[in-house]
């Protein structure tokens, strides 16, 4: 597993690339106690170069997810590899964390919409 850290502002991307499982675990852990400790507002894990996920790489997330939410961090998913995709959909782990085609549409997501002035 290859984690390449982008920041952004208050946004940091974590673009993984390989296979997340049991064997990244210490990687993906120490990168998001990392990124929590940062000034990022916003984690983007984007997904499009994963190839593979297991059961732990879930727990993962979803511990990471908790992590960062105790932080008032944000974490979402970009970009996923439609194998990756499909397993989260399976799993129900997109109804927990929110799913976005690319990096630009999770990072607007953030900007909450104006209302126009009367």
């Amino acid at each position: 597993m290859l984690i390449t850290k982008t920041t952004r502002g208050d946004v940091a991307i974590l673009s993984l690339a390989g296979r997340l499982d049991f064997h990244a675990r210490h990687d993906f852990q120490a990168e998001i106690q990392k990124t929590k400790e940062s000034v990022a507002h916003l984690v983007i894990l984007n997904m499009k170069e994963v190839t593979f996920i297991d059961s732990v790489a879930l727990g993962l997330i979803t511990v990471a997810y908790k992590t960062l939410e105790g932080a008032n961090v944000r974490l979402v998913i970009a970009d996923a590899h439609s194998y990756v995709q499909k397993i989260l959909t399976l799993t129900n782990l997109e109804s927990i964390i929110k799913m976005y085609p690319s990096n630009e549409e999770a990072m607007a997501s953030r900007i909450p919409a104006t209302s126009p002035s009367n």
